[in-house]
């Protein structure tokens, strides 16, 4: 993405102080949109002698040009650990997954007209390409990281192709919170059961510091074909969790 950054820094100084050689963490976080083409950020700084207010603007429309994802064409691209699968087969693994443990499968919780027999282009701009219903799966590594998400995902996510692959999924939460240990409780109960599908009350942050307040999904275990654990991914409908400026939580820390 690219970024016109507005540094506003206002000074409260001590006769002896500058700037301090290292700056306390963010105790706040506001975002604002400011019109339908320019996004703007702000991060509250302090410590005891200075208060630095910074101000981040991107453009919403060279934002949009980077949430894409890979075209089927580009055979470098392929999701999974040490094994990679192409986009397609991924898809297809996922949905057998979910359809086998739930016996509802990604193209009827899409609602898209697509089969296993369908083209690739059509499992392309059905699932890769849907802009409503966000499908995100990480790896099995110890420190799990995403290995896919469709175009609703990077727009929900506010990320591209590359950054979300290359996350761990833990990062997609607020450190030490609730949603944290919420989240760990989930992954626990989707090893031990197979899925969660349903309600589900938490944050996941964004790229642009924003959050998305899930509302609903469904999370699961995947397979191959032979049967080895792949890894796990979650559905959800981005009209039943919004994006919003702050938590909870922080509004009450707030009140």
């Amino acid at each position: 993405v690219t970024f016109s950054i507005i540094f506003s820094i206002h000074l409260i100084l001590a006769i002896d102080g500058f700037v301090p050689r290292q700056l306390a963490p963010p105790i706040r976080q506001h975002t604002t949109t400011a019109n339908n083409n320019v996004h703007v950020s702000t991060i509250l700084l302090r410590n005891n002698k200075h208060k630095y207010n910074i101000q981040f603007t991107n453009s919403a429309a060279a934002q949009q040009n980077d949430f894409e994802i890979p075209t089927l064409v580009e055979d470098e691209v392929k999701c999974g650990d040490d094994v990679g699968r192409d986009l397609i087969t991924h898809i297809k693994h996922l949905h057998t997954s979910v359809l086998d443990l739930t016996g509802r499968g990604l193209y009827e919780r899409m609602n898209v007209s697509v089969t296993n027999d369908s083209s690739d282009c059509d499992f392309y701009e059905s699932i890769c390409r849907n802009e409503r219903y966000v499908l995100i799966s990480h790896g099995t590594q110890d420190d799990p990281v995403y290995n896919f998400g469709n175009l609703a995902c990077l727009q929900a996510f506010a990320r591209s192709w590359e950054n979300l692959t290359s996350m761990p999924s833990r990062k997609c939460v607020i450190s030490k919170s609730q949603d944290e240990a919420m989240r760990i409780d989930l992954m626990h109960n989707v090893t031990n059961y197979g899925f969660v599908d349903g309600e589900y009350r938490g944050y996941r942050v964004r790229g642009d510091g924003r959050f998305i307040k899930l509302t609903e999904c469904c999370v699961w275990n995947c397979y191959d074909d032979n049967g080895e654990y792949i890894g796990q991914a979650a559905l959800f409908d981005r009209l039943l969790s919004p994006i919003v400026d702050t938590t909870d939580a922080e509004k009450e820390n707030n009140n």
